[in-house]
């Protein structure tokens, strides 16, 4: 679905920082001179030469003098990226160019943006993947789908989950009660009990845990008897679970809580905790 606020907060690419003022976004330059006024409800940081804006319930782009270059049209939109922006209007999504012409026509009733070159629609309440020039390229047949990640895409049938290729070939049967995307090579996947897969299928067991998260920058969380710790995308345990909450990975450093206290800890398992 489309962006609906300010969630983005990655770099600028030197066109303007987001500022605030009196409820109202705006941008700045690096010296800090007003470059587009505070005149919007919510931005998004350029991407592509444009900033995604919105004002009252409508959304448009402006490029980096503040210039409406895409009117305020939109009901939902998200920021350019490969010259494709999704939007929403009368409540059916489409794709637009950056110049505001329409690449995808308003017909789908939910979508994706592009991943790996394909994107995720929904129409007349089944699921499937356009290329960007708007063809079908996998048929509208299942029941949800991810975008494809490493070359393949989780999709769901029959209230199973799987796995299938670019062509569209199911490569790992939809046979498990919940499953995540890959990540270097794995995928998280629940039939049973938690277990990660290889892109052949092929199983190691996790059942040990009562809960296991998604990989992030190389490690997943997991939780057995209520307490918390870490495994790499092989299996490993390389922080055994023993804190009372943890959080991913960024940076080298998770935040965890031991006895009330929140500290940090590496991914040697060394911690950092104030006195």
């Amino acid at each position: 679905q489309a962006e609906d606020g300010i969630r983005d907060r990655s770099p600028s690419r030197g066109l303007g920082d987001v500022y605030k003022r009196q409820a109202k976004f705006g941008f700045i330059n690096k010296k800090g001179d007003e470059t587009v006024k505070p005149i919007f409800d919510a931005v998004l940081p350029y991407k592509e030469g444009l900033a995604l804006v919105k004002a009252g319930p409508q959304y448009g782009f402006v490029n980096e003098k503040g210039v409406e270059v895409i009117p305020l049209q939109f009901d939902g939109a998200t920021s350019f990226r490969n010259g494709m922006s999704l939007v929403m209007k009368d409540s059916l999504m489409g794709f637009i160019k950056s110049d505001g012409s329409l690449a995808i026509g308003f017909q789908y009733d939910a979508a994706n943006v592009f991943s790996e070159g394909f994107a995720v629609v929904r129409k007349d309440g089944l699921v499937g993947f356009i290329n960007p020039s708007g063809e079908v390229v996998i048929s509208m047949q299942y029941e949800n789908a991810n975008n494809f990640r490493e070359g393949l895409a989780l999709i769901q049938q029959n209230q199973k989950f799987g796995f299938i290729d670019s062509r569209g070939n199911v490569v790992i049967a939809t046979q498990y009660e919940a499953a995540n995307d890959f990540h270097d090579g794995r995928a998280l996947v629940s039939k049973e009990g938690w277990a990660m897969i290889n892109k052949e299928g092929q199983l190691i067991s996790l059942s040990q845990y009562t809960m296991v998260h998604d990989f992030n920058n190389a490690y997943a969380r997991v939780e057995r008897n209520n307490l918390w710790g870490f495994i790499d995308v092989s299996g490993n345990e390389i922080i055994s679970a023993r804190y009372e909450e943890v959080t991913d990975f960024e940076g080298g450093l998770a935040l965890v809580k031991t006895n009330g206290k929140w500290g940090y800890i590496d991914v040697g398992g060394k911690e950092f905790f104030r006195d």
